[in-house]
């Protein structure tokens, strides 16, 4: 526990009162290197803290796997690699099928933690790295822990909600691409509302620790956000598709020698910072729509900035 409450009473560098204020892109990575080792912590802390959930979105990610590995054009494919192979063609199936099944299952559930989000880890690092994001002051470990705690209840629900939601996207999707003509069109409709639903997850965490809301209200001004800010959503959520995706690849696809040094790269990466970075970019341009929106707002009651025992 060391690592996370290391320096609990000494305060850091701080910022110059008179300095200039940065702005955009320049802010964002001034705070990120400036409070660097603290991200390094926060990741680590968040990573041990969600593998239970990630387990959960592990197994889940069978059905993505299995829908692919079942069809007859990936069958076709495997055993006209395995011929090529030449070896034991049933042997190098079944190790390719295990392989893909691994990647696929670990990727999904990666992808889901940084996008979606694993409940009451993600409110955890979500208040700590908001505090970030306006320049306050946040204790790695009792911040995390205490924003936990305090949104437990509404952020297990929320999980519970995104597992129902994956299912139900994937099955509605599977459904209508089988049935084909006019109907099939109808998984266009299913696409968008996994878009939206994604996009309404930039916004559910940071509200939830910073507001006092019912769930339900939770959900309406996410799904506000969602759509009122929609090209901006739709950057941030392909920045954010595109960086963990991107290391996602290099890490299992580029990193086969060990000359090339993606391997070791991508899990450094995946280990020490990826999951503090990616919500620090949501948090980041999240909280500025929030700070307009809605906390200029008098009959909207925030939260206290130290989470209640």
């Amino acid at each position: 526990m060391g690592l996370f409450v290391r320096g609990l009473g000494k305060p850091g560098k701080g910022i110059d009162p008179d300095a200039p204020q940065k702005r955009g892109f320049f802010r964002f990575f001034d705070i990120f290197f400036r409070k660097f080792w603290h991200f390094v912590r926060l990741n680590l802390l968040y990573a041990v803290i969600s593998i239970p959930a990630f387990l959960i979105i592990f197994f889940l990610a069978g059905y993505i796997s299995n829908g692919f590995l079942g069809t007859e054009n990936a069958q076709n494919l495997l055993h006209t690699l395995a011929e090529q192979s030449g070896g034991d063609p049933a042997e190098w199936v079944a190790r390719m099928q295990f392989l893909f099944d691994v990647v696929v299952r670990f990727s999904v559930a990666y992808l889901f933690m940084n996008i979606w989000g694993l409940g009451p880890s993600t409110a955890g690092i979500t208040y700590v790295l908001r505090n970030f994001a306006r320049e306050e002051h946040a204790w790695i470990w009792i911040d995390f822990r205490d924003a936990l705690k305090a949104n437990f209840k509404q952020s297990i629900l929320v999980f519970i909600i995104d597992l129902l939601a994956f299912v139900l996207f994937f099955f509605a999707i599977r459904f209508y691409i089988l049935m084909g003509g006019v109907v099939g069109l109808l998984r266009y409709v299913v696409y968008v509302v996994a878009i939206l639903y994604t996009f309404m997850h930039l916004y559910i965490y940071p509200l939830m620790v910073t507001f006092k809301l019912s769930l339900k209200n939770i959900y309406r001004n996410a799904l506000l956000f969602a759509v009122g800010r929609l090209p901006g959503n739709l950057l941030i959520t392909v920045l954010l598709f595109g960086i963990n995706a991107g290391v996602i690849y290099g890490t299992m696809f580029l990193g086969g020698s060990v000359a090339n040094g993606f391997l070791f790269i991508g899990l450094a990466l995946i280990v020490f910072v990826m999951f503090s970075f990616s919500a620090f970019i949501t948090n980041f341009y999240v909280y500025p729509q929030m700070k307009r929106y809605m906390l200029t707002e008098q009959n909207i009651e925030t939260k206290p900035d130290t989470p209640e025992e």
